[in-house]
C-alpha cells in the first residue's frame, strides 16, 4: 500500500495577497509621489513643474521654519512628558486590577473613540473660552476674579493633545505591565530592596518596551495634529502640521509641503529604528497582540510578520493622510472667522518669504485677497 504524501498548504499566500495590494497602492505609490513631488519646482498657478531642485528641502533651514520645528518638538516633548506622567500609573495599576476590571476600565477607555475627536475638542472649547464652564468654576470658589481666557493660547493646546494622545501611553503601559512576572518583585523584596528600589530595578526595566512604544505613540503625531492647535489654538500656535497644511491650501506650494511630509516620516522612521533597537521588538508594545492571536491559525511562519508590517504600514499611511489632507473647512470646523484678517496676513507672511508673498499678491491669487479669504 502505497501511502500518499501530505500535501504542503501552500496557499496561505491568498490571505497576504490582498494586504501586498493595499500596502503597494495606498502605501508605497502614495510615498513614492511625495518623494518625488518633493524634489519639483512649484508651478506659478497650480501643483509643481517637472524641474529638479533641491531648494525645497534647504528653504526648511529658513530660521522662520526652523523655528515653526523647534515650537512642534518643544509642544512633543511636553506632550510626552504629562502623557507618561498621567498614563505610567495608570496602566499600571490598572493591570494589577481583576480580570472584571481590567475589562470595566478598558471600556472606559475605549469610550472615547466611539465620538468623533473635533466634537470631543469642541467641548474643551466650551470648558475654555471666555466666562466658560472653567472660569465659572474658579469664580464661583473664589479662587480668581476676572476670567482667565485659557482659549486660543499654548496651554490649551498642550491640555488637548495630552487628552487626545493620553490613551496611546495607557494602553501601550498596560499591555507591558501585564505581560510581567512579578515573582522577580516579589524576590527584590524578599532580598531585602525597598518597594522604591524594587520598582526602579524590575518594575521600570520590565515594563520599558511599553512605556518607549506609548513615547513613540505619542511624541510622533503630536508634532502633526495640526487641527487640534487650530482649533483649541486659534492660529496663534503653528506646528509642522499647520505649516504642512497652509502651505498646501494657502501657499499652493506643494513641493514644499511634500519635503516637509518627508522630513517628518523620515524623523518617524528614525524614531521607531531607535525604539526597535533598544528594545529588540520588532512591533510597538500594545499594538498587534490580536492580529498575531489571529494570525497564528494560518500555516505559514511568516505570516504574522506580514500581517502586521500590512496594517503598520496601513497605519503610518492614515497618519501622513493626516499632514497632507485637505480638509473641507466647513466640514471639519476649522474656519478661521474669528481671527482678524491682519492675524491671518502675517501668519502667511512669517511662512512665505516676503517676496514670494509679494509675488502672490500682485498676481492675484484669490488666497490672499484679504477680503476674502474667508470661506462662507
Amino acid at each position: 500500500m502505497i501511502l500518499k504524501k501530505k500535501k504542503k498548504n501552500n496557499r496561505w499566500w491568498m490571505a497576504v495577497a490582498p494586504i501586498y495590494v493595499f500596502t503597494v497602492i495606498f502605501v508605497a505609490l502614495p510615498i513614492l509621489y511625495l518623494i518625488v513631488l518633493s524634489f519639483l519646482s512649484e508651478a506659478e498657478i497650480f501643483a509643481a513643474v517637472g524641474k529638479f531642485t533641491l531648494d525645497n528641502y534647504l528653504k526648511i533651514l529658513n530660521p522662520v521654519y526652523l523655528k515653526t520645528f523647534l515650537e512642534s518638538l518643544k509642544l512633543a516633548v511636553s506632550t510626552t512628558l504629562l502623557t507618561l506622567l498621567i498614563g505610567y500609573p495608570f496602566g499600571y495599576f490598572m493591570a494589577k486590577l481583576s480580570e472584571k476590571k481590567k475589562k470595566q476600565m478598558m471600556m472606559l477607555v475605549i469610550i472615547p473613540f466611539w465620538t468623533s475627536a473635533l466634537l470631543r475638542l469642541y467641548g474643551w472649547i466650551i470648558i475654555f473660552r471666555s466666562n466658560g464652564l472653567l472660569d465659572k468654576l474658579l469664580m464661583g470658589i473664589g479662587l480668581i476674579k476676572e476670567p482667565l481666557k485659557l482659549l486660543y493660547s499654548y496651554p490649551a493646546v498642550l491640555v488637548g493633545m495630552v487628552y487626545a494622545l493620553l490613551p496611546f501611553m495607557m494602553l501601550a503601559v498596560y499591555s507591558s505591565t501585564e505581560k510581567m512576572d512579578w515573582s522577580l518583585v516579589e524576590a527584590a523584596r524578599d532580598l531585602g530592596a525597598s518597594k522604591f528600589k524594587a520598582f526602579y530595578t524590575i518594575t521600570v526595566k520590565m515594563t520599558l518596551p511599553g512605556i518607549l512604544s506609548g513615547v513613540v505613540l505619542v511624541f510622533i503625531p503630536s508634532m502633526g495634529l495640526f487641527f487640534i492647535a487650530t482649533i483649541l489654538g486659534g492660529g496663534k500656535v503653528m506646528l509642522v502640521g499647520n505649516l504642512i497644511q497652509n502651505q498646501i491650501q494657502n501657499g499652493r506650494d506643494w513641493p514644499f509641503a511634500a519635503a516637509l511630509s518627508v522630513v517628518l516620516m523620515v524623523f518617524t522612521s528614525l524614531m521607531i529604528g531607535a525604539y526597535r533597537k533598544i528594545t529588540k521588538v520588532k512591533d510597538l508594545e500594545g499594538i498587534f497582540e490580536e492580529e498575531k492571536q489571529a494570525s497564528k491559525s494560518i500555516s505559514s511562519p511568516d505570516i504574522e510578520y506580514y500581517v502586521s508590517a500590512g496594517c503598520y504600514g496601513g497605519a503610518l499611511f492614515f497618519q501622513y493622510l493626516c499632514n497632507l489632507h485637505i480638509m473641507d473647512r466647513d466640514h471639519a470646523g476649522l474656519v478661521l472667522a474669528d481671527v482678524e484678517r491682519q492675524r491671518f496676513i502675517g501668519s502667511i507672511k512669517k511662512q512665505l518669504d516676503f517676496g514670494d508673498f509679494e509675488q502672490r499678491r500682485r498676481r492675484g491669487d484669490r488666497y490672499f485677497r484679504c477680503s476674502r479669504y474667508v470661506k462662507n
